[in-house]
């Protein structure tokens, strides 16, 4: 084995630990940031729907509410209408 490779490996092989160790470093540190991100985006998705659904339902509740009134109202003895059809 020449002298220049050897010398080349001893380089390679007394770098290598630190350069991998920078790398394992900076990908847990890429693998956290986007466990964060997924966090805090499955909590805002969840608070926009809970709003989504919160606000549909009282809605609902809200039209049914006026729906029911008025037809309380509809059915009061002085606003019922008859309809008397010819006798013949």
């Amino acid at each position: 084995m020449p002298t220049s490779s050897f010398l080349t490996q001893c380089i390679y092989f007394s770098f290598f630990p630190r350069f991998q160790d920078v790398h394992n470093q900076s990908f847990f540190l890429v693998l956290s940031s986007i466990r964060w991100l997924a966090v805090r985006l499955d909590v805002l998705c969840v608070l926009f729907l809970a709003s989504t659904i919160f606000g549909a339902l009282t809605a609902q509740i809200g039209a049914g509410n006026l729906n029911i009134i008025n037809r309380l109202e509809d059915r009061e003895p002085e606003k019922l209408k008859t309809t008397e059809g010819e006798q013949f």
